[in-house]
């Protein structure tokens, strides 16, 4: 398969997964916001957040979020649920019954259902997060990384690898 046959085929299972779980909650009457970005103080961390919220819905007791992204890693999902909480819980002074993270690219649906402990543990997170940004180098190396110049998916096969350069930033371990 060529490199537009690969990009039609993720293209085709992304809408698809997108549709699916667009369908699976068609019977969203009143929203509370749909795709807004909220900016908000966080007195216990001492820094602004900025995030956009997909969805947010009324409930009997409280409001559920949605958030649809690309990547299915468990870091990012991890940090996105962290970034909700907090952000959601300075917004609205009370956090979400449930939130639940869609990922368009496998079709998985991660749902989280916070408590104030996991409150708690965000801002920890939070925090640490903002610790180590202070001193990147902590963190963070650069190191030269020779990979396809048109493949977004980093294909190895590609005839393209190796035709730029650029720095990549990996964890230390």
């Amino acid at each position: 398969m060529n490199l537009n046959g690969i990009m039609y085929e993720v293209t085709a299972k992304m809408t698809d997964h997108l549709l699916k779980m667009l369908m699976d909650n068609k019977d969203l009457q009143h929203p509370l916001f749909l795709y807004e970005k909220f900016h908000v103080f966080n007195e216990q961390i001492g820094i602004h957040l900025s995030m956009v919220l997909d969805v947010g819905e009324w409930t009997n007791q409280s409001y559920i979020l949605r958030k649809f992204f690309v990547s299915d890693q468990m870091e990012a999902v991890e940090a996105l649920k962290h970034m909700s909480i907090v952000v959601s819980r300075t917004a609205f002074q009370k956090l979400p019954e449930k939130i639940e993270f869609y990922c368009v690219l496998s079709g998985k649906v991660y749902e989280y259902f916070p408590t104030e402990n996991d409150y708690k543990d965000s801002v920890n997170y939070l925090l640490l997060v903002k610790e180590a940004m202070k001193e990147p180098s902590n963190y963070v190396k650069s190191s030269a990384d020779r990979r396809c110049a048109s493949c977004p998916l980093f294909c190895v096969d590609c005839p393209n690898v190796g035709e730029r350069e650029f720095t990549v930033y990996r964890k230390l371990n």
